[in-house]
Formats: structure tokens, C-alpha cells, sequence
């Protein structure tokens, strides 16, 4: 049995070579690329839902050039420092794979079982393309197609947040680890397009801390040089400050040759209170 559950009646889903497939005969064929549309049209908040293909060519192009590697490697550390082998993991919003591709390779031989969800099936798609050996799934990060107590661990990784949904598929001994932005995160991007940049404010949730008690916080903080125009817009596009450039600030961007950028985020980890 799988850890899924069948987005129509619940039941749970047997994955087999080209489907997944409930009791009641819902099935759900695997795309040529391996990953699986569990999302249901009424869960749809428009026609074609998560990043657009522009922004996901940005994230996979910048994330190439290995400016947020350091990072990956902080979250790869804290991941299985507490997991013993043959643990499930599951990364929601986990866009084009990355991370989740970036922890699957500092594994080497241990026995691990990777899960990557995301609405965006364009996300989903250069994911499970990347890295055929984890399972990919589009899907609400608000209604996901888990079965209960089913994930050791689940990851998110700056995406949306339901953690009424976290606590349920996670077991009760299971770790949640999130990555957030800490307050110097993309300063300089900051500094160009608003006249009264602000630090990014720690995040604070009601329905987090009555389900989750915080274990550890890591902060991982560095440095680095975006080189080549490309590789800016790229990072530009993949924030949400792109959507607040005016006409000069974009021109600014367009002109760079080389931009220097603080990453600063928090790594938390949580367990689920009982």
C-alpha cells in the first residue's frame, strides 16, 4: 500500500507501473514523465493553477548556477541527523525539485523514500524529470492526497503553509522542517526596488504553534555574487518582487552584469504535540 489516498472517495491508492488506482476504480495515470495529476478540476483556483512555465525555467536556470547549494546542504544536514533509514519524506510545494533532488543526492546509498507535491504541474513535471526516483504529485498543498499518520518527515521549503494538513499526514513521531526567510534575506534586491526596504519580520502562525512545538533553528546566512544578466532576471522573476518592479528598477536589473546578494534563512524543525 502507498501512503496516497484517491483525491475522489479517499480510499487508498495502490501505485502501480503506469497508474494509481483506488478500490472504488478512480485511476490516475502517470504523464510521460513519471509524476501523477491528483489535483481534481473543483480544487483548481484557475485554469492552470502554481507557477506559470516562465517562473519555473527561471527557478530551474538560477538554482543551476548552485547560489542556494550552501543551503541545500544546511537542510540536508538537519534532515538526516534526525531520520533513521527507510524514512518517507514528503516536500510540499516543492516546484521544480531542487531541494528535494539536492537532499536525494547527499543521501548516497541510504534507504530513503522522497515525495514531491506542487499545483503547478509545469513544476511537477521538470521535477519528476529530473530525479525518476522520487514520486511527484500535483496537488492543493491544502487538501493533500495523504493518507493520515502516513509521512516521517515533511518539508516545506518557502511555499504556502496549512499545517492542519501537515499535523494530519505526518506520524505522531514525525519532524516537520521549514525554511523561511530570515530578516536580510535578498537585501540588495530590496534596496533597488523599494525607497524604504524593510527586513523580513519572523513568522508567526496560531494553528503552527497549537499543533507544532519547535525543536531546533538553524540560521543560514552567506553571501554570494549573481554573475551574468540571465542569471539576475532569473532570480528576479522566481520572487515576489518581480511583481512590484516599476519601469526604472526593471531597467536598473536589465543592466547588471553582476549583483551581490545576501541569502539569509531560518531552518526550523517542529514536532507535532499530543
Amino acid at each position: 500500500m502507498s501512503i496516497y489516498k484517491c483525491p475522489v472517495c479517499a480510499e487508498p491508492l495502490t501505485i502501480e507501473k503506469r497508474r494509481f488506482v483506488c478500490a472504488n476504480n478512480h485511476s490516475f495515470d502517470r504523464a510521460k514523465e513519471g509524476y501523477v495529476n491528483l489535483l481534481l478540476a473543483n480544487q483548481k483556483n484557475s485554469a492552470d493553477p502554481g507557477d506559470s512555465k516562465a517562473m519555473v525555467r527561471a527557478r530551474r536556470d538560477f538554482f543551476s548556477g548552485g547560489y542556494y547549494a550552501p543551503l541545500a546542504d544546511a537542510l540536508n544536514t538537519t534532515i538526516t541527523e534526525r531520520l533513521s533509514d527507510d524514512f518517507i519524506l514528503l516536500d510540499v510545494g516543492c516546484g521544480e525539485g531542487y531541494f528535494l533532488w539536492a537532499l536525494r543526492e547527499s543521501l548516497d546509498e541510504r534507504a530513503c523514500h522522497l515525495h514531491g507535491t506542487d499545483i503547478s504541474k509545469h513544476a511537477v513535471r521538470y521535477a519528476a524529470k529530473r530525479d525518476p526516483a522520487s514520486t511527484f504529485t500535483v496537488a492543493s498543498i491544502y487538501d493533500l492526497p495523504l493518507l493520515e499518520n502516513s509521512v516521517d518527515c515533511l518539508t516545506r521549503i518557502f511555499a504556502p503553509k496549512s499545517y492542519s494538513e501537515f499535523a494530519r499526514v505526518l506520524k505522531d513521531d514525525g519532524t516537520l522542517i521549514t525554511v523561511v526567510p530570515a530578516n536580510d534575506h535578498l537585501r540588495e534586491i530590496k534596496a533597488i526596488i523599494y525607497d524604504t526596504p524593510e527586513a523580513h519580520t519572523p513568522e508567526t502562525d496560531p494553528e503552527r504553534d497549537t499543533l507544532f512545538m519547535e525543536q531546533d533553528s538553524i540560521r543560514v546566512r552567506y553571501e554570494t555574487t549573481v554573475t551574468g544578466n540571465a542569471d539576475i532576471m532569473n532570480l528576479l522573476t522566481m520572487t515576489p518582487y518581480y511583481w512590484h518592479l516599476s519601469d526604472d528598477a526593471k531597467a536598473t536589473f536589465q543592466q547588471m552584469d553582476s549583483l551581490s546578494i545576501t541569502v539569509d534563512c531560518l531552518v526550523s524543525v517542529y514536532t507535532k504535540k499530543h
